[in-house]
């Protein structure tokens, strides 16, 4: 609701951390009607970092740098802004009807023309996006952001408004990786209603049909460990339903083959966290 939310002229200073605003194609898509929103502008305005200083560069702990993404009113005016950009420059496409269109710019940073979210004001749009710390966007003039985002940011807070489904994991994983050292006690629904998803077998974590994504054994453990992400009640909601296929020698001679094996991660990182070799459940709690 536009109640939720601020608006107000960016400053010189916020105008100078976001860069590249008066260049093409920016300056372009923003007279287009397009808003920068997300990451991008959080990190510029609410982190007082340069985006060509760190936000924009490579960055190992999260694979890659990070996004300058657009969003149009339309699909109509979205493709516009597409063809904008292809006219002068060859991007890096996918189906714009389903995905989003990539572009990485001579300057080195990546624009992403987004497909998926159209919203007639910065606010609707906003209002679909999983995590209250994306929740900032600039439309050439103003910028519009959550009134809960500056104490979010300020103290170091990860919010989930609505949950981003199938991958909430890797999400989670992705930002949690950007320094937030605290989730919100209204984000644990949305966790706890994934493992049940997992356990009721809404969807498989390595079936790479599910948004063409699969989970791998690593990534699930990264997120299972978290203790500040995933609860103890987490886990066992899990135990029996997240196994995971990983590859694993044989033997420790390195000339045997490498063989399948089959691990429980939730039962094993519960365990862990109990202090305990063996985790005696119900008989009924785990399937067949």
């Amino acid at each position: 609701m536009k109640s939720d939310y601020i608006r107000r002229p960016i400053t010189d200073a916020e105008r100078v951390n976001l860069g590249f605003l008066d260049e093409w194609p920016i300056d372009g898509l923003l007279s287009m009607g397009g808003i920068v929103a997300g990451g991008a502008v959080v990190t510029a305005v609410f982190r007082g970092e340069r985006l060509t200083n760190n936000y924009l560069r490579f960055r190992e702990e999260i694979r890659g740098g990070g996004d300058i993404d657009f969003f149009f009113p339309t699909q109509e005016s979205q493709e516009a802004g597409l063809a904008f950009v292809n006219a002068k420059t060859e991007a890096s496409t996918t189906d714009i009807k389903t995905a989003w269109t990539s572009w990485t710019q001579p300057r080195g940073y990546k624009l992403q023309i987004i497909s998926r979210i159209f919203g007639s004001e910065p606010e609707d749009v906003m209002d679909k996006f999983d995590f209250a710390n994306c929740k900032a966007a600039f439309d050439g003039s103003d910028l519009i952001y959550h009134k809960d985002l500056p104490e979010l940011e300020a103290t170091r807070t990860l919010r989930m408004d609505r949950s981003s489904g199938f991958i909430l994991a890797w999400r989670f994983i992705r930002y949690m990786n950007k320094g937030y050292e605290k989730i919100h006690a209204d984000t644990h629904a949305h966790i706890a209603d994934w493992f049940l998803r997992v356990r009721f077998g809404e969807w498989l974590l390595d079936d790479s049909g599910i948004k063409g994504f699969r989970y791998t054994y690593q990534q699930l453990e990264k997120f299972i460990s978290d203790p500040r992400v995933v609860r103890d009640e987490d886990l066992l909601l899990a135990v029996g339903y997240m196994k995971l296929i990983t590859q694993e020698s044989a033997s420790s001679h390195s000339y045997n083959p490498v063989e399948p094996l089959t691990r429980d991660i939730a039962r094993e990182e519960l365990q862990k966290r109990l202090g305990c070799k063996e985790l005696k459940l119900p008989s009924d709690w785990e399937q067949e």
